[in-house]
């Protein structure tokens, strides 16, 4: 028998360039198989390095289904190592089926949200406490069978959150306690300050001619000192009160309000010759003692802080507006409802533009030279607060003042 090399002689030319042609072209396709084959075990590497190297636990699967096509399992295709040591496992698990190991996940309904994330194709997002730590879970459809699943451990932030919230029922507690012994203690003082305010008038009224002047004035500053004490208490308790009313659903007309209030402070109109020029007010859902108490506090401090020996002139207006061309601004969100504009205007002593701040604060009083508490602007910002609206003031020195209240229509 001829060998190989015998039978190549023998062949034409033509012929065995042509066999040598076909064994170069087996020998190249076997090296770019073997190179293509070695990219892709490089580029795998790659994939599982980038996967292995995650703090989140990764793992991708796909559905088994029964006869009916029902998902009923997952088979488990890759896993990494946070993923591993996430839930504790040391066996190998790849190739093996998902609730043989995690049967806890149907009744959580991680389950069930996977075979969601699966049949409609909508990304899917839980979270869960597991062995006292906490995941965010997220799932997304991998081709048409499949499913990638990402851990992220958040348990540090949800117990961090979870103290904040129970730092805030703490406080909470703690403010409601307050405010009662704020109310007590004001209700309390006001009996001995009645009484103090009593034996000062029966003093000065049996012993005012064996006092001299000295005496006279010591007599009034001290008089005076328990009237400014017995306004605070009386503050106090208004204060306490807005916090603790609640009934905001009453119908309120406005116009019956402010007339209520007029009425209250004739003394005081007559006293600074002042005039009230109001529009016809809405009417609108709430608490109406409240709103005595705002209109009150704005129509006082109109009377107040007046610029001496000229009438007071007070101003009430209303227009319906959209949140967009509140003369306050409101936030984005507000822009397309309803409100009701309310702009109480005087023609007094204002104040400079740069204490707006300052003036809605508790105790805060720009002019000294004026009695009062400086609680009459904080008590009306708390009852527009209460109402879900927001209240602002423009002001310059020897000017005015004009304070505008935004209440909600709806």
């Amino acid at each position: 028998m001829l060998t190989f090399k015998e039978r190549l002689k023998s062949l034409t030319i033509k012929q065995q360039v042509r066999i040598q042609m076909v064994q170069k072209e087996k020998e190249l396709e076997a090296s770019d198989f073997a190179e293509t084959l070695q990219k892709l075990n490089q580029e795998t590497e790659f994939i599982n390095s980038v996967l292995d190297a995650s703090l989140d636990g990764i793992f991708v699967c796909e559905a088994i289904r029964d006869k009916s096509g029902i998902i009923v399992d997952l088979l488990i295709k890759r896993i990494n190592s946070a993923f591993m040591h996430i839930h504790k496992i040391e066996e190998p698990v790849v190739g093996r089926r998902y609730l043989s190991f995690f049967p806890s996940a149907k009744e959580i309904g991680l389950f069930e949200l996977y075979r969601q994330v699966i049949d409609t194709g909508t990304p899917g997002y839980n979270e869960f406490d597991y062995n006292d730590q906490w995941f965010q879970v997220s799932a997304v459809k991998l081709g048409e069978n499949g499913l990638v699943i990402t851990f992220h451990d958040f348990s540090d932030y949800k117990r961090l959150q979870l103290q904040l919230e129970q730092k805030a029922k703490e406080l909470e507690t703690l403010n409601r306690n307050l405010e009662y012994f704020v109310f007590a203690s004001s209700h309390d003082l006001k009996e001995p300050l009645r009484k103090a305010l009593l034996f000062a008038d029966r003093l000065k009224t049996k012993y005012k001619s064996v006092l001299d002047e000295e005496g006279g004035k010591y007599f009034e500053r001290m008089e005076a000192s328990i009237h400014r004490l017995k306004k605070l208490v009386d503050d106090m308790l208004v204060y306490s009160g807005l916090n603790q009313e609640q009934d905001s659903n009453q119908v309120v007309d406005l116009n019956v309000v402010v007339k209520e209030v007029v009425k209250d402070l004739e003394l005081h109109f007559n006293e600074k010759k002042a005039s009230l020029h109001m529009d016809r007010l809405p009417v609108i859902n709430g608490n109406p003692r409240q709103f005595h108490l705002l209109f009150q506090s704005l129509i006082e401090n109109s009377l107040k802080f007046s610029v001496k020996d000229l009438p007071v002139e007070i101003s009430i207006t209303a227009t319906k507006i959209t949140g967009k061309s509140a003369s306050i601004p409101l936030p984005s969100g507000e822009w397309n409802n309803p409100f009701y504009q309310i702009v109480i205007k005087d023609n007094g002593i204002g104040f400079d533009q740069q204490y707006t701040d300052r003036i809605f604060k508790v105790f805060q009083r720009l002019n000294s030279g004026y009695p009062g508490s400086g609680m009459g602007l904080f008590v009306a910002r708390k009852v527009v607060k209460n109402h879900n609206g927001w209240i602002g003031a423009a002001s310059e020195k020897n000017k005015g003042t004009t304070v505008s209240i935004v209440i909600p229509a709806g």
